[in-house]
């Protein structure tokens, strides 16, 4: 009897250590290749308090940082129906990271990421701020006014 339960402690505790080794190490891995795929992030710093950011400005939306013309990756398409030199589906003239023409969580064209926020390759995390999103929130509204 003092057998059979030291063999089932021994079973037990090796089925622990394959799951710690099998499962919970590739689950850091892929957290850590997450915030890999993040350590780019523009930021948001407002030193003047003026409400834009001081990194990161599209007040055109047209794919490049106001702040030294630099592009940044983005699934938004460039229209420009009136010819004002804006385009009609995306801008972000504060640097939030959230298109002031629209802030609400919607997949218009059904490619999989939102088409709202600069989130390149979809992970649900604001490619300007750092800052996680979701259906209840763009958190656009903590940096400036968004529509």
């Amino acid at each position: 009897m003092l057998l059979v339960r030291v063999l089932n402690i021994a079973l037990f505790l090796v089925i622990v250590f394959f799951i710690v080794i099998f499962w919970v190490q590739p689950t850091r891995a892929q957290s850590s290749q997450s915030t890999a795929d993040h350590a780019a992030i523009i930021g948001y710093v407002d030193e003047n308090r003026d409400g834009l950011n001081d990194r990161f400005l599209d007040a055109n939306g047209d794919g490049l940082n106001d702040l030294g013309l630099t592009p940044y990756p983005h699934h938004f398409p460039f229209a420009d129906a009136d010819q004002d030199g804006r385009n009609d589906y995306f801008i972000d003239a504060d640097g939030d990271g959230v298109n002031d023409l629209d802030g609400r969580f919607v997949d218009g064209d059904k490619n999989g990421f939102i088409d709202n926020i600069i989130d390149f390759d979809g992970a649900q995390i604001n490619d300007i701020t750092g800052h996680p999103y979701g259906p209840h929130g763009l958190k656009g509204y903590r940096y400036g006014h968004i529509f």
